[in-house]
């Protein structure tokens, strides 16, 4: 985007790759290039006097490949090893795949072992003061008021939350650790209805560029959340606003207070990732849905004299174990609203966990869905569950109830 910037802004003379003369677009990123290398160059000669001071010799070529390698990761510029003949293509594809690389670095425990012993102690404080520092600042917001992720398995995981949006402190490291703790944790088998390879394709989705990301949801049908269309005005208009004025302008339009407003666009100004969506309904203020359950079943027993029959005093547990579970998995996600082959996944849980006699057909099912089972067949296995667990019937005693007034 920022090359078809270049190419439609500005004035004077074209160039022989058309760029104007005089564009602001280039100029900016010409400024921001050079002040990056300039910060890259100072720090490697600080850190080089270091290592002349500390005594290693400092025409050591491994020391210098080394340390470039670790001032290139630590400033978002990491190597892409035997990738390197695809980072046109890499970057064409992925929002700053050099960024993904230094991440990574860090947190690849063997990325560490082979380094010259300077580079390996630096980039060992590194990491140390980074998590430090994040674990510092979340303490104070948590102390401040904030909410504060403390779960490796859910979205807000290492992320400060005020109201409706998060902020994200960490660099971007908290997402790599998440996506380590849901693959660790599909790969283990402690989450049947979450595979391996969704956890990773959810993720490198998330990094996909702007464009490539907008082909991929009119493609799908779907956003990254997983459960709506992309409305094709709204996504192909983000594609030319800066991420700073999204940022913001999502805080404005949940009608925050001024205050915030100036927080967030200043927190998204200095690199940190913020993102704002509305509240989950089942966060909302009200009764809970257990409180309902309970509610209706004083209301049944006084009314007609007898408790509630066994079968529908399970499917009103059922009820609420897939409350309970669906809430999870939208935190999981981030999202409020799941799809119906996601409803389909959880609900096959809760119907296992309460059926063992029906596992095996609950395992089958689980494998249609794997599949890619169409809208039709999804809506049927949500059918078959529901009859399994005697929601009807649970529905049939609740209009019962109405009807009696």
């Amino acid at each position: 985007m920022s090359n078809l910037a270049e190419h439609v802004t500005g004035f004077g003379k074209k160039d022989e790759f058309g760029h104007y003369k005089y564009s602001p677009v280039r100029a900016s990123g010409r400024a921001y290039t050079g002040f990056l290398v300039k910060t890259r160059a100072d720090m490697f000669d600080l850190l080089l006097e270091k290592a002349e001071q500390a005594g290693h010799d400092i025409e050591d070529p491994k020391l210098l490949k080394d340390l470039g390698n670790f001032v290139n990761a630590a400033t978002g510029r990491g190597s892409l090893g035997k990738l390197e003949g695809a980072a046109v293509a890499l970057n064409s594809t992925f929002f700053s795949p050099r960024l993904m690389a230094s991440r990574l670095t860090f947190l690849w425990p063997p990325s560490y072992v082979g380094l010259h012993p300077f580079v390996r102690q630096q980039k060992l404080r590194a990491a140390w003061r980074l998590a430090t520092a994040v674990g510092a600042t979340l303490y104070l917001a948590h102390l401040g008021g904030a909410k504060v992720g403390l779960d490796p398995f859910n979205a807000d995981f290492g992320k400060m939350k005020f109201g409706d949006t998060r902020v994200d402190v960490s660099g971007g490291f908290a997402g790599y650790v998440r996506m380590i703790g849901v693959l660790s944790e599909a790969t283990t088998g402690h989450d049947p209805d979450r595979k391996a390879t969704d956890a990773i394709v959810r993720f490198f989705r998330g990094k996909l560029g702007p464009v490539p990301g907008t082909l991929v949801d009119a493609a799908t049908h779907t956003d990254y959340s997983g459960y709506r269309s992309p409305k094709w005005r709204q996504e192909i208009s983000q594609l030319f606003i800066p991420l700073v004025v999204q940022d913001t302008m999502k805080v404005v339009q949940n009608k925050d207070s001024i205050p915030k407003v100036a927080a967030t666009a200043a927190a998204s100004a200095v690199g940190f990732g913020v993102n704002t969506y509305k509240d989950n309904p089942a966060t909302k203020s009200g009764p809970s849905r257990a409180q309902k359950e309970d509610e209706f079943t004083k209301k049944y027993t006084a009314k007609f004299g007898r408790p509630l029959p066994a079968p529908v005093q399970q499917a009103q547990q059922t009820k609420e174990m897939y409350a309970a579970a669906e809430k999870h998995r939208k935190d999981e996600l981030g999202v409020s609203k799941l799809t119906e082959e996601q409803r389909a996944y959880v609900k096959l849980a809760v119907l296992g966990s309460t059926r063992p006699d029906l596992r095996p057909a609950i395992r089958n099912f689980r494998r249609m869905l794997d599949q890619g089972a169409n809208a039709e067949a999804t809506s049927f296995v949500n059918g078959w569950v529901e009859d399994s667990l005697n929601w009807p019937m649970l529905e049939q005693f609740h209009s019962i109830l109405k009807e009696a007034g």
